[in-house]
């Protein structure tokens, strides 16, 4: 009889052992980064305020040509290495948006003093308007690339419509959507085609995520249609074609001459000359949302790239 109950109890073990094995991991946010200049690079958070544009102040400012026109990495891909960061006042409340870049001085600009010029800026498929901060940023920023940039505030939200579906919504300088979500599996199969030198040199920041995930299946991330984070529920919108600026080199700031990892995610997940990477999602409603939390994805809706 003892050896009966053995054999159960191994039977019941071996069972649990492998319905465990097959049990899905949660879907959960393993990074939160955002933009505070478009085109340049980003900020770690562990936590975001998702407020009417996503996260909040993320590509809230822009750098611009003599013409006014909005720089990016395609035009400027020295852009990579401009870091933007932030320092609190008394309040502990943001009181500067500081801006540094290799081998030179640092500029601090006060949050309460960017006023300026205001003006008609067009991105993409939408306008809005601008304030130029000032002639300080303009000839720091004339300094480091020696070229006649300013820097720009979004000062009237940028409008996309949309279907009746999907709804307007509005946008500060991010290019098609409010939110960019990727996941670690996607980036993990894409490194695993890459040529073993560039494998190691292109960090997902070259897709310039906002919310990163893991726990899926690659490019899963494509499909959702309404996925939901601590209460706050977002919309995808479309999948992200890719461009060059994907290319750039941090430490060269210049774009791979073999075109990597473009060329590689054409074969991977792309169709022709076209690849993608990424989901493009708006916000429902606001809250905030925090690494670690799960991801809850209410429904989907097959977007398929080949």
């Amino acid at each position: 009889m003892d050896f009966y109950m053995l054999l159960t109890f191994v039977f019941i073990v071996v069972c649990l052992l492998v319905f465990n094995s097959k049990t899905k991991k949660v879907k959960v946010v393993s990074d939160i980064i955002y933009y505070p200049v478009k085109s340049c690079a980003g900020i770690h958070l562990l936590e975001a305020e998702i407020s009417d544009l996503g996260l909040k102040r993320d590509r809230e400012w822009a750098v611009v040509d003599e013409n006014k026109q909005v720089i990016s990495l395609r035009e400027e891909p020295r852009l990579y290495r401009l870091q933007p960061k932030f320092e609190f006042g008394f309040e502990n409340e943001y009181k500067y948006l500081v801006l540094t870049y290799p081998k030179f001085p640092e500029l601090k600009l006060p949050l309460d003093e960017m006023g300026g010029e205001e003006f008609e800026v067009e991105l993409g498929k939408a306008a809005g308007r601008a304030v130029d901060i000032g002639p300080g940023a303009s000839k720091w920023l004339s300094m480091v690339f020696e070229k006649p940039y300013s820097l720009v505030k979004i000062k009237k939200y940028r409008k996309i419509e949309r279907s009746k579906d999907e709804g307007n919504f509005e946008l500060g300088f991010a290019d098609e959507a409010q939110v960019l979500v990727a996941s670690e599996e996607s980036y993990e199969k894409l490194c695993k085609y890459l040529p073993k030198s560039k494998s190691e040199e292109i960090p997902i920041s070259n897709f310039r995520p906002n919310i990163i995930v893991k726990n899926c299946e690659p490019f899963d991330e494509d499909n959702w249609k309404v996925f939901e984070i601590n209460g706050v529920v977002f919309q995808g919108v479309e999948m992200c074609y890719r461009c060059r600026a994907t290319t750039v080199n941090f430490s060269s700031a210049e774009m791979d001459k073999q075109q990597e990892p473009l060329k590689t995610l054409r074969k991977v997940h792309g169709k022709g000359v076209k690849a993608y990477f990424g989901l493009w999602a708006v916000k429902k409603n606001k809250g905030s949302i925090h690494v670690k939390d799960k991801v809850n994805v209410v429904s989907r809706e097959v977007r398929n790239s080949n």
